[in-house]
């Protein structure tokens, strides 16, 4: 039994070494007193030549980890792939050597967030890979932080919304109407650039024809259907965003004859845009068309929270807004408000979920 313990083990024995570190090198290389580079195995990693500010600033942490985790640390050594000719260096899995305790470094560095996980055609250490990297996804460390604005309109992390809402609308001399809605929203969920599309479908009881006085024909109450397409294609930067399109309005009734029309959507961000920014939206939305507010995003259970004035389509004025209450990584609900200025156009309110479409999925 011993023997075959031996025979075994002895591999494993005769690849382990340790050694010092001698010095760190670019791109997370890790250069020994011996000479031989390495770098972790099964772990990707930043690389220092990403143009994105957001990734700078993780690679300056982890430049700065590194440099307290390994320099002039002894570690124990276990190559398990061929050399890189890319870094000219060997992937290999090291732990550090301490009094009592051995350390992990790819373990170390996945659990805070510094990288993905990879799985290499060892499968060493797999079970702990695993878990340490649902840790750091979990509580959005790094890297799971950073994927929240991953680059390109494609459909993995974008979302889709469904809400229904309702309120009070003044109607002038006709007094008060209520009207009710299901709203449906294909959009990015955090990310750069994209498309974000609408539909809404809203149901309002009124006159027949908006311009008949009252106990003039036509100006008998019926219901009135209405749906409402909203199209947009845009991008948010570090200190500013755009995002353009247009309305859609196919079947409006208007002096008792149908129409279609359509008028330009425009939104503007403005400030820190990953944390703190003023927007100004132009019929982004029907339940409150016009808006300038401000902006507020966190990593917190609150996700997102916009608080702003706006108007309607008469320019009747009102308080709005809208907070992200955050389900899991990327589910939410949110609840969207409205309410009055001066009585004119009493409240409305929108209450919806939110979901992943094809999320993006880092463990394999």
């Amino acid at each position: 039994m011993i023997r075959v313990l031996l025979f075994l083990c002895l591999p494993m024995f005769l690849l382990s070494q340790s050694i010092r570190v001698e010095k760190i090198l670019e791109n997370q290389v890790i250069l020994l007193e011996d000479s031989q580079r390495i770098k972790p195995a099964d772990i990707e990693l930043p690389q220092f030549d990403d143009p994105d500010y957001r990734v700078k600033q993780l690679i300056k942490k982890l430049d700065k980890r590194y440099k307290n985790l390994l320099y002039q640390q002894k570690v124990i050594i276990l190559k398990s792939y061929p050399e890189d000719p890319q870094c000219q260096c060997t992937p290999a899995h090291f732990q550090i050597k301490y009094a009592l305790r051995k350390k992990n470094v790819t373990e170390l560095l996945l659990e805070e967030g510094y990288g993905h996980y990879r799985p290499g055609s060892d499968s060493l250490f797999y079970d702990k890979y695993t878990a340490v990297s649902q840790i750091a996804r979990q509580k959005q460390r790094g890297v799971w932080y950073l994927d929240r604005f991953l680059e390109g309109p494609a459909f993995s992390n974008y979302g889709f919304s469904i809400a229904a809402g309702g309120g009070k609308i003044d109607d002038g001399s006709y007094g008060r109407r209520s009207h009710s809605e299901i709203n449906f929203l294909l959009a990015p969920l955090e990310r750069r650039s994209g498309i974000r599309a609408r539909f809404v479908m809203t149901r309002r009881n009124g006159p027949q024809d908006q311009n008949a006085p009252p106990g003039y024909p036509g100006a008998e109450f019926v219901t009135h259907y209405t749906p409402y397409g909203i199209v947009q294609a845009g991008f948010d930067g570090r200190v500013f965003g755009l995002w353009a399109g247009a309305l859609l309005k196919p079947a409006s009734v208007e002096g008792g004859e149908r129409s279609t029309s359509w008028f330009p959507s425009l939104g503007i961000n403005l400030g820190n845009l990953d944390r703190f920014y003023v927007s100004l939206r132009f019929i982004e939305d029907i339940l409150d068309p016009i808006t300038i507010g401000i902006n507020i995003r966190s990593n917190s259970r609150i996700p997102y929270a916009w608080l702003g004035f706006t108007a309607d389509g008469d320019g009747n004025p009102a308080i709005a807004g809208k907070f992200d209450v955050k389900v899991n990584r990327q589910n939410r609900v949110y609840l969207k408000f409205l309410l009055a200025a001066q009585e004119q156009i009493g409240f409305g309110f929108r209450l919806g979920y939110t979901f992943a479409i094809n999320p993006d999925e880092r463990l394999r």
